[in-house]
């Protein structure tokens, strides 16, 4: 009779009880332990990624962990804002700054879930933003003007939701409860 190691037969309750478990009707998986970054508006994002149920577990400094909520932002060129922004800010500098400069750019902001380094789910969301602003006055909008800054706090609101109902990351949440949240199962008695 052959004997099965201490730590394969812990394994196999443990996967066991994970079956049983989503057999019965468990409760879906809580959420895993994520980090997060932004390349712009970073304290608005968060703060509207937090709000969400999904991203209850989110940190911006949570060393070790696996998964990564990358946020990161595109500007493009619309084919009218060139000549505008030149003539804009040849009108600001050429008024010392009593005329306000205006700056018009298509904008994307990314939004990834990355593990280990390999994004596995990504959301793209683009609007064209217009903002006008005085050259000496400080911008707490981040460049994006008002309206630009509320978009882009809506579009985490949006990934919170999409991501929410995302297939791919019920699943990641799945695995990442299967291999790190379980705990092991007691081996009986010898």
């Amino acid at each position: 009779m052959r004997t099965v190691p201490a730590a394969l037969l812990a394994g196999l309750m443990t996967a066991a009880a994970h079956s049983q478990g989503e057999a019965a009707g468990a409760a879906p998986a809580a959420p895993p332990s994520m980090r997060f970054g932004a390349t712009i508006a970073n304290d608005e994002i968060y703060s509207a990624l937090k709000g969400s149920a999904v991203f209850a577990s989110l940190d911006k400094e949570k060393p070790g962990c696996s998964i990564l909520i990358r946020v990161s932002h595109i500007y493009g060129r619309n084919s009218a804002s060139t000549a505008s922004d030149v003539a804009s800010i040849i009108f600001a500098v050429g008024t010392l700054g009593l005329l306000p400069a205006m700056s018009n750019k298509d904008l994307t902001m990314v939004y990834e879930v990355v593990v280990n380094g390999s994004t596995v789910i990504a959301y793209h969301y683009s609007k064209s933003i217009t903002h006008v602003f005085n050259i000496h006055a400080a911008d707490k909008t981040h460049g994006l003007g008002n309206d630009g800054l509320e978009w882009v706090t809506q579009t985490a609101r949006q990934f919170a939701n999409d991501l929410s109902q995302d297939t791919r990351f019920a699943e990641l949440r799945s695995e990442h409860q299967f291999y790190f949240d379980t705990p092991p199962a007691a081996l009986p008695a010898p």
